[in-house]
């Protein structure tokens, strides 16, 4: 499997892993230092503090069973020696009953950094998107 299939295929893993929580996908393919800017507009600098807001968002599901919807489009996928990185649009429509509930288009990026042979989620970012603004798309 060539570096670039295997960001695509954790990429996928890490859509899924978001529309249900899923500390077991997260803790295993993230970096201990791993960065993280969330959509909610607070940082998480650790694995370990990543992992607990997802363990809350999960308890606070009304309905476990049931998985967010999370789309994503417009992937570009770039792989340079030890590092890569997956930008993406997406739209999300979470409900986390009293806590929060969110629906709204964002942007995000994944950063993965090889290390001992393995590719870990070292940064991740996720910001609310509005198309048009200053020329912008």
């Amino acid at each position: 499997m060539s570096d670039t299939d295997r960001i695509i295929q954790l990429h996928k893993q890490f859509v899924t892993a978001n529309t249900h929580e899923d500390v077991e996908f997260l803790g295993g393919n993230s970096r201990e230092d791993v960065t993280w800017y969330n959509l909610n507009k607070s940082n998480y600098m650790s694995r370990e503090a990543i992992l607990n807001l997802w363990r809350m968002l999960y308890e606070a599901r009304p309905d476990k069973t049931k998985d967010a919807v999370l789309s994503t489009r417009d992937e570009i996928v770039t792989v340079v020696g030890d590092a890569a990185w997956v930008v993406y649009m997406l739209h999300v429509d979470y409900d986390f009953g009293e806590l929060r509930k969110i629906t709204t288009a964002a942007r995000a990026t994944e950063i993965w950094r090889r290390a001992d042979g393995e590719w870990k989620l070292a940064h991740f970012h996720c910001s609310e998107h509005e198309a048009g603004n200053m020329g912008g798309q």
